[in-house]
């Protein structure tokens, strides 16, 4: 190199490379620990969301499980008590649907809320939680409202129109505070939470038709009492019995007003003269039972169990007979007048006090003994006597709230106690609280009527088998077959005076035998319906909703008889079994379940 030339470094290839690719995987290897980082903080974090989710879920599951155990202990009657103490569970679930509402609208959930899936979830639960807590926390308070009220003095009649209005208020305001939950939609929820979100919706839309019957119940009652209102008393004797109800063998006029009750004297129903051609029946009744001759004579009346059709005759009869207009028409039988004396104590029947098992006894057999002539006027009156003295006792002080909320859960369900007002309102309350008598399309009721002139019903002792099959293919589509039986024992013993076990003189029947017709009335969705066994099909015929299939049946002393009914049912649906209203009750059973039919009982398949 000579003099005044520059010097330049040689340049090495390999060295660059090496340096990029040492840059690079600096690079690499710093994305790869924020991409690891960043799994185990979505990791860490979904964790904690469904953690928090789950825990949710268990809330809720909990706080819809202390909504159903308020339902149990939440009735009439534990609030009547005056006992606090049934509000806990309600208290328990707000508490439970606070905490998971509260967890699940924390702010560091607010990422996991804005993705589709995971957010639906999210936010479906929420909202299920928030009406959970504001349903459970609205009942409450109405609860404590209604322990308020129980705690008046009911038994002063003045205030009992008020008292009713202002149950009426309290009712209708939480079932408006209900309707303006908003539960949300419930949809894309997956099986857990679409299940809790499903029992919950099921319950808060009962509870709100619950409130509204309430406060429609409780505004008729005020109305009945703040008057002046009369009402047709029905004395029906189950020891006779009728389509769901017993004979109606007295009858009286009940007069409310201002809260206070009275009751004027009782007719005998074979007093009550109606003349020939002076009432119109119900076109199905008259079609159907026109032989009994119900128009004019008023111990016949009662073949339907459609109570309203039944009480609207009757409420003519005693009109057509100059005995004027009446504005409610009420049946009361011998196991209502009993639940009643579970309230107000015995009362004096024919100077005998009898309390709320001596009267049921007395009533419906020992009074045929207990006078020398049964056909007197004064054993034909103790029926009267009986409702009088019990209805006469509602007016005096001293009985409590909570014993007639009791009375009307043992004794007044059944129809044992039924109502109709000209008045549409009351009659649609009525309808709402069950005690119309009134029978819908989906309804199943059965009766056996005494037609022997005896009182052998208390000894007649039924037992009921449901059975519907599976489904299967056939003409009408996919269809079940259905099966219904009722036995009958006649338990009468020797040494019954005549007016009890007979015979009667107007009939061929032997001592003790039970003379009586058979009435089935089905459901619109039956099909294919036939009538075997000891009491095959007579007649039928429409009824209200309904239609009508009877036959005719005898059961000697000691022996048994079953009828049978044959149907078809579709694939799916719900029918009622209505209850008879007789006593001693049916005892019915259906897939592996027994229950008296005390009250309504609704089947689903």
């Amino acid at each position: 190199m000579t003099e005044g030339t520059t010097s330049v470094a040689e340049h090495d290839p390999d060295s660059d490379a090496a340096e990029a690719d040492e840059s690079e995987g600096g690079r690499a290897r710093s994305f790869r620990r924020v991409v690891t980082v960043t799994v185990i903080v979505l990791a860490v974090y979904g964790a904690i969301v469904a953690w928090n989710v789950l825990g949710a879920v268990g809330s809720a599951r909990s706080g819809v499980a202390d909504l159903r155990r308020a339902e149990r202990n939440l009735d009439l009657e534990n609030l009547a008590s005056g006992d606090a103490s049934v509000l806990a569970p309600l208290r328990e679930a707000e508490h439970a649907f606070h905490d998971a509402g509260d967890s699940l609208g924390a702010w560091w959930m607010a990422p996991a809320r804005v993705f589709p899936f995971v957010g639906r979830q999210i936010r479906g639960l929420r909202d299920l939680t928030v009406a959970g807590a504001e349903t459970s926390g609205i009942l409450a308070r109405t609860g404590e409202g209604a322990i308020a009220l129980a705690q008046d003095d009911w038994s002063d009649p003045a205030r009992r129109p008020t008292a009713l209005v202002e149950v009426s208020t309290l009712a209708r305001d939480a079932q408006s505070q209900l309707a303006r939950i908003d539960p949300g939609d419930g949809k894309h929820l997956v099986s857990a939470m679409s299940t809790r979100y499903d029992e919950f919706v099921e319950r808060w839309m009962e509870l709100q038709e619950n409130l509204g019957a309430t406060a429609d119940v409780a505004l008729a009652g005020a109305k009945l009492l703040e008057g002046p209102q009369s009402t047709l008393v029905l004395a029906a004797n189950n020891s006779e019995m009728r389509n769901g109800s017993g004979m109606f063998l007295s009858l009286g006029i009940l007069t409310t007003q201002g809260g206070s009750v009275s009751l004027g004297e009782f007719s005998r129903a074979s007093d009550v003269k109606v003349p020939e051609g002076a009432v119109n029946l119900d076109p199905d009744v008259s079609a159907t039972w026109g032989w009994m001759r119900s128009d004019v004579e008023l111990r016949s009346a009662g073949t339907t169990p459609r109570f309203d059709a039944t009480a609207r005759q009757i409420a003519s009869m005693w009109e057509a007979s100059g005995r004027g207009p009446v504005d409610n028409v009420m049946a009361v039988d011998v196991v209502a007048l009993s639940a009643f004396l579970g309230t107000l104590g015995p009362v004096d029947v024919a100077g005998r006090s009898l309390g709320p098992k001596e009267i049921r006894r007395f009533l419906l057999h020992d009074q045929y003994s207990a006078f020398e002539d049964p056909t007197a006027a004064e054993r034909q009156e103790a029926l009267g006597l009986a409702a009088a003295a019990v209805l006469t006792e509602l007016d005096q002080p001293g009985w409590k709230v909570q014993r007639m909320v009791r009375s009307f859960r043992s004794g007044f369900a059944g129809r044992h106690l039924m109502i109709y007002s000209k008045d549409p309102e009351m009659q649609a309350a009525w309808e709402a609280a069950g005690l119309s008598g009134s029978i819908g399309r989906e309804d199943l009721t059965f009766a056996l009527m005494n037609v022997g002139g005896t009182k052998l019903d208390f000894f007649i002792e039924a037992r009921g088998v449901i059975g519907i099959g599976p489904v299967r293919s056939g003409a009408e589509g996919p269809r079940r077959s259905g099966k219904v039986e009722v036995t009958f024992t006649n338990r009468v013993s020797d040494g019954e005076v005549r007016y009890v076990a007979g015979p009667h003189p107007d009939t061929n029947a032997g001592y003790g035998e039970y003379r009586g017709v058979v009435a089935w009335g089905v459901p619109e969705l039956m099909s294919q319906v036939a009538l075997s066994g000891d009491a095959p099909l007579a007649f039928a015929g429409a009824d209200g909703e309904s239609r009508v299939y009877g036959g005719y049946l005898a059961i000697p002393p000691g022996e048994e008889r079953t009828v049978t009914l044959d149907f078809s049912l579709p694939e799916h649906g719900s029918m009622t079994i209505v209850s008879s209203g007789r006593f001693p009750p049916i005892l019915w059973t259906h897939a592996g379940k027994t229950w008296k039919d005390v009250e309504a009982r609704t089947l689903e398949w």
